[in-house]
Formats: C-alpha cells, sequence, structure tokens
C-alpha cells in the first residue's frame, strides 16, 4: 500500500489515503514493536517524499500526522482484541478446571459415602454370622 503511495503521489494527492491504510495494517502486527516501527516508518517516508515532489502541506501533514494516529488507534484495538481473546480462554479454562473440580468433589464425597454403607454392610453380616452360630449351637446344646 505504501509504495502505491510512493508511485501515485507525485501526480495524485489522494494517494496519502494509502499511507494511512499501510499505517492501519501495520498496527495489525503481531509485534508490537515491530508495529511501531513500520507505523512511524510509513508516517516518515511518506511525509519526506510528499514533501520531495513539491506537495502542499495539505498533502504532507496528513501522511505525517493521520498515518500514525490512525496506526496507533489500531495497534491499540489490536492489543484490546487480543486481551479480550486472552480473557475469554482463560475464563474458559477457570470454567473447565471449576467442573473438574466439581466432579472430584462429588467422587469423593460419592466414594466415602459407598465405603461407609459397605462397611456397616461387612459389619451387620458379622454380626449376622456370629449371631447364627449362637443360635445353631443354643440348639445343639438343647437337643
Amino acid at each position: 500500500q505504501g509504495l502505491v503511495g510512493l508511485a501515485m503521489l507525485p501526480w495524485n494527492a489522494g494517494a496519502v489515503v494509502f499511507f494511512v491504510f499501510a499505517a492501519a495494517v501495520a498496527g495489525r502486527l503481531e509485534s508490537e514493536r515491530l508495529a511501531w516501527r513500520v507505523i512511524l516508518l510509513v508516517g516518515f517516508v511518506g511525509a519526506l517524499w510528499a514533501w520531495a515532489v513539491d506537495a502542499n502541506m495539505f498533502t504532507v501533514l496528513p501522511v505525517a500526522i493521520m498515518s500514525p494516529l490512525i496506526g496507533a488507534v489500531t495497534l491499540h484495538q489490536e492489543r484490546e482484541r487480543r486481551a479480550v481473546t486472552a480473557l475469554q480462554l482463560a475464563t474458559a479454562r477457570n470454567r473447565e478446571l471449576a467442573a473438574t473440580a466439581e466432579r472430584e468433589r462429588i467422587a469423593r464425597d460419592l466414594h466415602d459415602a459407598l465405603g461407609h454403607t459397605l462397611s456397616l454392610v461387612v459389619l451387620k453380616s458379622q454380626v449376622a454370622q456370629r449371631l447364627a452360630k449362637a443360635v445353631a449351637g443354643a440348639d445343639r446344646s438343647d437337643a
């Protein structure tokens, strides 16, 4: 975009739009440091070229001011979008962890209750077995 702006600027003052667009695209780069460098480079080179081709101030100033400004706004919006995305991912992960923790808690409670119930069943069966032996021994001694 910036190269198209450089090529068209000597004949068309409206080509400053290409510099603004190039700065906006640079604001979406992954590396913030690189994005700033490209944004400032686009503004500087565009303004320098506009000045070199004897463009009037209504052409030089938009390139020098609007390109970095639009690039900075785009960079800020991109940073916010990435932060919101990261927050949404963290929230989803927290929900997963909370659901897993709740399932584990229910499993522990169920295990404890089942273990208690089975212990009672074993104890009652032992008591029943002893009682049966006692009754069987009393029946033999009576006979």
